[in-house]
């Protein structure tokens, strides 16, 4: 499937946000190859903004699941008296990553383990 103008746009500007790491820079560098200030602007706060909700949607899926893993775990250790001495510290670990994540998400670039939309 052939990729339209706009599409080809966003994703260069996904890529000249992601190489930057400053919306102004990426603003500057649209501008300088022919982009309107304003559209430029706009175009990288959609690319930032969604960046930035792709990358707290993935920290939610770890949270999730983590948080899924530590009340299944823990219910198994309250209705049996079973330990999990390895599962639920990591899932403990692996929630405060997710919430780490999602508070301090930024939106230069999507994460590893991201969604590819």
């Amino acid at each position: 499937m052939a990729m339209t103008d706009a599409q080809r746009v966003y994703l260069n500007a996904h890529n000249i946000l992601s190489q930057e790491k400053s919306k102004d820079k990426a603003a500057q560098v649209l501008k300088s190859r022919g982009m309107s200030e304003a559209q430029a602007r706009a175009l990288i706060d959609e690319v930032f903004r969604d960046n930035q909700a792709a990358n707290r949607k993935t920290a939610f899926v770890k949270i999730g699941l983590s948080a899924l893993s530590l009340v299944v775990f823990g219910a198994i250790f309250v209705f049996t008296g079973r330990v999990f001495f390895i599962i639920l510290p990591l899932a403990a670990i692996g929630f405060l990553w997710g919430l780490i994540k999602a508070l301090t998400a930024d939106g230069f670039d999507i994460e590893a383990g991201g969604s590819d939309d």
